[in-house]
């Protein structure tokens, strides 16, 4: 197991794995903890060191978000059919801009 919480177990992210699934069971602990929307669950999967599958639920609006590099990006909105998004590269933030 590799913890963000604990630096010693990041050592075993430089293990040889085949996969290597990444799991955050609260991201945005501190939102959460002051009763904010902003916190989801996140899992990912790394096949070879590159990622090829990964799932965001947002609970609070009911919303998940996942996609792979052989499937497409999609959104589910409160239960309803999974819809396609359209990939896109977002723009540096201005204060990486100037490098």
């Amino acid at each position: 197991m590799i913890s963000e919480e604990n630096i010693a177990s990041r050592t075993g992210f430089q293990g040889d794995y085949g996969r290597l699934w990444m799991i955050d069971p609260l991201d945005g602990t501190e939102a959460f903890i002051h009763g904010k929307a902003e916190y989801a669950v996140m899992v990912g999967l790394l096949q070879r060191e590159q990622p090829i599958a990964g799932w965001v639920y947002a609970p609070v609006p009911d919303r998940m978000y996942y996609g792979g590099a052989s499937w497409g990006l999609f959104q589910v909105r409160e239960g309803g059919e999974p819809e396609c998004l359209q990939w896109s590269q977002p723009p540096l933030p201005r204060s990486f801009a100037r490098f």
